[in-house]
């Protein structure tokens, strides 16, 4: 049985701004990978949870979560998806500016 590498994760702090029904939650985000972060809160989703968010760079970036993971202490792992193009080429952009600054 093969199975797949999980993309590299980088140190990565920002804030994101959860839609959860009718809230918005604010978390803090602490990890980032090429398909993904980890966000530190102490209420994650439960794993298969799906919600939208913006990861708070400039301009804010919208993205759909999916949780995939839970780390009880710490919070949750989620794998992000975007509604356009553009979004993914600036979330790829982010990644590849993480990568760099962590290889100095």
């Amino acid at each position: 049985m093969h199975l797949l590498a999980r993309p590299q994760r980088f140190r990565f702090r920002s804030w994101i701004k959860i839609q959860s029904g009718s809230a918005t939650l604010e978390a803090s985000v602490s990890g980032i990978s090429a398909n993904g972060l980890f966000i530190e809160t102490a209420n994650p989703h439960c794993e298969g949870a799906t919600f939208s968010a913006n990861l708070m760079i400039d301009p804010p970036l919208q993205m759909y979560c999916t949780v995939t993971r839970i780390d009880p202490s710490r919070g949750m792992a989620v794998r992000i998806a975007f509604l356009t193009r553009e979004y993914e080429d600036r979330f790829t952009k982010l990644v590849e500016k993480v990568l760099a600054e962590s290889s100095r």
